[in-house]
């Protein structure tokens, strides 16, 4: 196929997703949503979530419209694309429960959400961690690995669509397939599809390990970028998952937002890292950046561990000496972090820099040179030549020919 030909179909996939994103919000927006024994989530959200998608689209577009070859562009439209109609098909389904009486086709489209469109997703996320960043496997086991993606994406579709009883997560809706072989078949090829999924990851994980420790400096400047944002988003994850451990009531209220809102920008700092890495610009600013990462993921840290701790202190101790709890303490708590953040704030930052390295100029880095410096280097060239012929003959005893004037040639001796 052509370039324009490519060109073109990414444009189109990239029209696709924003049209989906804009549908599955709006139709969630203006549509009944009567509560569910599902989750059902607010218009806010797919707003939020439709604009992830829309990222992973225009990075890929943007991406395939410079490299129209290179897989990785592809793999980002796929990902938008599938997380468009992820949207899209939650929101009908919500609408569609909350109808009176029920529309048709609910349970189709939560078994076309749960058993076709986040199977691929994932799968393409594992994908990506073979192919980035320069497209190919790196060596016989990756790509072998990378072959045998589609095998546990398949399993997770079979497992979800052979399973009587409710459609995955959509609670409440029948499988429409209404299968007919015990619940524990299907959830036996559900988890070995998982498990596959998990352990290809760890084989593109492999992939990127050997990728940094054989590439040049270039390559993993790439991987630090990708690592950088899919750290950070891991880093997100891990909060939420912890944050709803402690209290699950977060995501039945405002909470809600903030948690998806967080969540889909750590997603979507994935193809922007990918898209600084391929295209090359500002690719050394990734050790800053990851030094200032540092710094400020550690003060919260110490900030937040630092408050608990000091007003959980501090308010026993007042207690002990008056018996009774004071204001107080959350002022004096709040004057000590006001004081020793900076100092802290500075120590980390010279800590963070003495990992800073001054990437070395490579040959596409180099100032090209103008007129003005070829003549100097021509000019220092001439006077260094005419000295070396000056002191050559003053030793033979014959005169100095010039550069530039019309000079007799020295004569040539025969041994």
């Amino acid at each position: 196929m052509q370039h324009p030909t490519l060109r073109f179909a990414a444009l189109t996939a990239s029209a696709a997703t924003l049209v989906l994103a804009v549908a599955g919000a709006t139709l969630r927006t203006i549509g009944p949503a009567a509560p569910q024994t599902f989750n059902i989530s607010s218009p806010l959200i797919f707003w939020i979530a439709g604009a992830g998608a829309a990222i992973y689209a225009l990075v890929g577009l943007l991406l395939a419209r410079r490299l129209p070859s290179h897989p990785v562009p592809w793999i980002f439209l796929g990902v938008g694309l599938a997380w468009s109609g992820v949207m899209l098909t939650w929101a009908y389904v919500t609408v569609a429960s909350s109808h009176h009486p029920p529309l048709e086709g609910a349970g189709l489209v939560a078994l076309i959400n749960t058993a076709v469109l986040q199977p691929i997703g994932l799968g393409l996320a594992v994908l990506l961690l073979h192919l980035f960043p320069d497209g190919r496997p790196v060596d016989l086991a990756s790509r072998r690995s990378a072959l045998l993606t589609p095998v546990p994406v398949v399993l997770v579709s079979l497992g979800v669509a052979i399973s009587p009883g409710s459609v995955g997560i959509y609670t409440g809706l029948a499988n429409p397939l209404d299968p007919q072989i015990p619940m524990a078949v299907g959830w036996l090829v559900n988890v070995i599809g998982v498990a596959g999924i998990v352990g290809l990851a760890v084989m593109g994980y492999r992939s990127l390990w050997v990728r940094y420790s054989t590439g040049d400096r270039i390559v993993r400047a790439q991987i630090r970028w990708f690592l950088w944002a899919g750290g950070l988003g891991a880093c997100v994850a891990i909060g939420i998952v912890g944050i709803l451990t402690v209290n699950r009531a977060v995501l039945s209220g405002p909470g809600e937002g903030v948690v998806l809102v967080l969540f889909s920008a750590a997603a979507a700092l994935v193809p922007i890292a990918c898209a600084i890495a391929i295209l090359r610009h500002g690719l050394y600013d990734i050790d800053r950046l990851i030094s200032r990462t540092f710094v400020y993921i550690a003060l919260l840290a110490i900030v937040a561990g630092t408050y608990s701790a000091g007003m959980r202190v501090l308010d026993r101790l007042v207690i002990a000496v008056t018996g009774q709890p004071s204001d107080l303490v959350a002022v004096l708590t709040t004057l000590i972090l006001a004081i020793s953040f900076e100092p802290l704030k500075v120590r980390l930052t010279k800590f963070a820099e003495k990992f800073d390295e001054e990437p070395e100029a490579t040959p596409s880095e180099l100032p090209i040179p103008d007129d003005a410096w070829i003549d100097t280097v021509a000019a220092r060239v001439i006077e260094r030549l005419e000295a070396g012929r000056a002191t050559l003959s003053q030793a033979d005893g014959v005169e100095s020919p010039t550069m530039s004037g019309a000079a007799v040639p020295a004569p040539h001796r025969v041994p």
